[in-house]
């Protein structure tokens, strides 16, 4: 990866939103990258973020997506991980994209329920 910021980009689509949407379909997670308690912990840290979360907010975050060129990175990442073939480098550049996902999994699910609480009020 370059020494730039990973690029995120909003979609104005209104369609319902999975935790998959950063994911890779040809990506397979590094070994031992994330475990269950680390998941946990990171959920029990962002709990308090949830509630700072007003609906728009809540909404523009559950739109979140990678740029393409950065979604193209992590198609890359993730088939050369599958196949064994990741540089020291990428695997790093693998391992911090894997963690940021999961965060912005948990935060677009905090989102997510947010606007199911608007709904139901």
């Amino acid at each position: 990866m370059s020494g730039k910021s990973p690029e995120l980009t909003v979609k104005a689509d209104k369609g319902k939103v999975n935790n998959e949407s950063w994911r890779s379909p040809q990506a397979k997670r590094p070994q031992n990258m994330i475990t269950q308690e680390s998941t946990a912990l990171l959920d029990e840290l962002m709990d308090p973020l949830g509630h700072c979360l007003t609906p728009d907010v809540a909404r523009r975050i559950v739109r979140l997506r990678a740029s393409p060129r950065l979604d193209a990175r992590i198609q890359e990442l993730g088939c050369k991980c599958n196949e064994g073939q990741l540089t020291p480098e990428e695997r790093k550049d693998y391992e911090t994209i894997a963690r940021f996902i999961k965060f912005v999994s948990l935060l677009q699910s905090k989102a997510r329920m947010v606007l199911a609480q608007a709904d139901g009020d």
